[in-house]
């Protein structure tokens, strides 16, 4: 038996392992998935269902594996912007998180140092700050510096993104090399869980991590505590985990899954799930992307991350009319590479060779997700179908696009435009979603959202799920909105504040 059972090994749950471990709890950590240096399993594989009007697609990445998603991730790391938390107060529209910015900005810092975040303070287009960034800006690459210098006078500012990835040696990692192999860096420069909070919650020796565990139910006394955690082993074979305090920090599908799995005669329904809210007000950040051609030469692909965004329709007064969206600008774009020439012409030879060097390197690329609105209709349930290798039902995913989202995605392929024509670019080719369709950026949110009200929420604004006081969620599911941002940085932020709750109601023998 230990004190403190958590499920999953990612951000959110090692970040809670490692600061509850610090406090002298022990802590059992169980994890579903394999180092993500092996080849992957098939147990390991993400399978989903879809029903409904649009088709949610996750990416290729997407995959069971130690250190969860922050081990084949980008790095990109901004924080949100104040009214990301206050849609309603600040534009009139969809709700407003059950806590302010001011009071998630320490732990916004505190994240930052966890990541060794690398940022320039860009004020007052970036999100207010007390602090530098723990580590210096990466400088704004060449395409990025061209794009900014051309937009200088419209209004639209090019800015620097954080990049949890290292400018100088940081806490045990090296300086990044820029490998191109950023999505599974092979130096630890780009940060995942195995190399900073999973690896430290380890060496304080008072957690255990068991791989290859799936928890397939969690079981609860007649009081509405969790006293267990089943889990099953590659083999087949099933095991209790028992603990006095349990966190939820699977990836968000898999989470909500495990609530609704989780049936009793007092959670006849899933735990938590006493006002069908579990699953509900799922949301992610759908692709947009577009390309274009500029005079200059850009020479992409000779980094594979990002270096700036814009800002500037993150937060915009029409904000209560359309959703909002972050323009991030690529430096590693697929069809720029000089094959794209060779099958796009009949040369050869020589006059080819001279060709591609004419003419290659001037490509410029844009990509961003939209805001949704945490919509109720949107949801995830069990297949009522389909099973995974366990016998556990498969997510179902249930979502559609409102107004509200497709105002948003028209917008932003107009700003594109209206950037494409301030640069003079030519050539240019938008790559909106399919229609039918939302292909997921792997923001994946809500479903398991924190707020006050026990009717319209899942969770408390700690993550403390409503009528079980030992079990808590971290992890993206408790974002009551999406915003503009990536979540990582938001979501470890939730997930040290979590902790703190832990503490402070431990150290008052309310747990």
């Amino acid at each position: 038996m230990s004190d403190v059972c958590v499920i999953g090994s990612g951000f959110s749950g090692s970040t809670v392992a490692h600061r509850l471990a610090l406090g002298g709890s022990r802590v059992t950590i169980l994890e579903t998935g394999i180092d993500h240096r092996q080849p992957i399993p098939e147990r390991c594989q993400v399978r989903y269902s879809n029903v409904g009007p649009i088709r949610y697609m996750f990416r290729d990445v997407s995959f069971r594996c130690i250190g969860g998603t922050s081990e084949h991730w980008y790095g990109n790391t901004p924080r949100p912007h104040p009214n990301d938390l206050q849609t309603r107060s600040a534009h009139g529209v969809s709700e407003d998180w059950p806590l302010t910015y001011e009071e998630l900005e320490p732990h916004l810092e505190e994240a930052e140092r966890v990541l060794g975040v690398a940022g320039a303070d860009d004020e007052p287009h970036h999100a207010p700050r007390r602090v530098p960034f723990p580590l210096p800006a990466w400088p704004l690459s060449h395409s990025d510096r061209l794009i900014r210098d051309g937009l200088a006078g419209s209004g639209i500012p090019v800015l620097s993104t954080p990049q949890a990835r290292t400018t100088l040696p940081y806490r045990g990692r090296p300086r990044c090399l820029n490998l191109g192999r950023c999505n599974t860096c092979p130096i630890n420069a780009r940060t995942g869980a195995t190399s900073t909070s999973l690896r430290w919650a380890l060496e304080t020796g008072r957690v255990e991590l068991v791989s290859e565990a799936t928890v397939v139910r969690l079981e609860s006394d007649e009081q509405g505590r969790i006293t267990e955690a089943i889990w099953v082993d590659p083999q087949g074979q099933s095991h209790r985990q028992r603990a006095d305090l349990f966190i939820l920090a699977a990836h968000v599908p898999d989470s909500v899954r495990l609530l609704l799995h989780s049936t009793s005669p007092r959670w006849p329904t899933g735990i938590g799930n006493g006002e069908d809210m579990v699953g509900r007000c799922f949301m992610d950040h759908g692709r947009h992307n577009a390309n274009a051609v500029i005079e200059e030469r850009t020479w992409p692909n000779r980094l594979y991350f990002q270096t700036a965004a814009i800002h500037h329709w993150a937060d915009a007064p029409d904000r209560a009319d359309r959703g909002a969206y972050l323009i991030e600008i690529l430096n590693y774009i697929g069809v720029a590479g000089p094959g794209s020439f060779t099958r796009g012409t009949d040369l050869w030879g020589l006059p080819l060779k001279r060709h591609i060097r004419e003419s290659w390197g001037h490509n410029i690329q844009f990509h961003c997700g939209v805001e949704m609105l945490p919509d109720p209709v949107n949801r995830i349930t069990l297949d009522p179908d389909e099973v995974d290798a366990h016998g556990i039902p498969i997510a179902r995913f249930d979502v559609r696009f409102d107004d509200y989202a497709l105002a948003g995605y028209a917008s932003a392929a107009a700003s594109m435009d209206q950037i494409f024509e301030i640069l003079d670019a030519r050539d240019v080719v938008h790559r909106p979603m399919r229609a039918g369709q939302l292909v997921s950026i792997y923001h994946p949110a809500g479903g398991l959202r924190m707020g006050r009200d026990p009717a319209t929420s899942v969770t408390d604004p700690w993550g403390q799920i409503h009528g079980v006081p030992n079990l808590f969620v971290a992890g993206t599911g408790l974002f009551p909105t999406i915003g503009t941002v990536n979540p990582t940085l938001t979501m470890i932020a939730l997930a040290l504040r979590t902790s703190e709750r832990i503490e402070s109601l431990a150290s008052q023998g309310d747990l």
